[in-house]
């Protein structure tokens, strides 16, 4: 098996009849099999006959998006009952759309792909500032990450807008002013902050493989 990793990437596409380019900055690692698609949150979240602890940590206020939809960022911690010490951790990505009767939709990030997040994000608020005052054919800059959560921003002309879609399908999406990226950052940036590697102990039985990363 093979993986395929893109640190920075830059790629132009003709697609007719409107002519549009595509910028991507970046994208998480990608597996060969589509049902490989997920990240170790979700494959242990997946698990049946255990019993797990789930720890939320906001990151700060939900984010005000377009149409009174809102973007949530939280650190999660997951862990089985009595085996704290040996537990996962990443972010919790949350999509709430108000235009559509409060639907929600979920993406976690395993911890290993947040400082991903943050440098995308970095690179797009750099790329905001370089564009503005011209005119630019549409033009979209996305990240996207193992599990299909994806969020970028796109000019056409002068005019710019921020999104971001939970989900493989991106069945559950939110826009917002392209400004907001600075406290999609701040908010990454804090999610780093917490997120850091506590050195490895003994795994007992049962769990082998699986990493084990700590709040401060």
């Amino acid at each position: 098996m093979h993986r395929h990793i893109v640190a920075v990437t830059l790629c132009v596409a003709l697609l007719s009849p409107g002519c549009r380019r595509t910028t991507t900055v970046a994208t998480s690692p990608q597996l060969d099999k589509p049902s490989e698609l997920t990240t170790k949150l979700q494959a242990l979240l997946a698990e049946r006959g255990k019993t797990f602890i789930k720890e939320f940590h906001p990151l700060g206020e939900k984010i005000d998006c377009n149409y009174g939809d809102k973007l949530d960022l939280a650190t999660i911690s997951v862990y089985e009952t009595r085996l704290e010490e040996f537990r996962l951790q990443g972010l919790r990505v949350t999509i709430t759309e108000n235009r559509r009767y409060g639907n929600q939709g979920v993406s976690f990030l395993d911890a290993e792909e947040v400082a991903e997040f943050a440098q995308a994000l970095a690179n797009m608020m750099r790329l905001v500032a370089e564009w503005s005052g011209t005119d630019k054919e549409y033009t979209e800059v996305e990240f996207m990450t193992i599990s299909g959560f994806c969020i970028g921003f796109y000019q056409e002309g002068r005019k710019t807008c921020g999104y971001a879609k939970t989900g493989a399908l991106g069945t559950t999406s939110a826009y917002f002013p392209v400004q907001r990226l600075d406290v999609i950052k701040a908010q990454a940036d804090e999610a780093l902050r917490l997120l850091l590697p506590v050195q490895s102990t003994p795994q007992p039985k049962g769990i082998k493989g699986k990493t084990a990363w700590g709040l401060k």
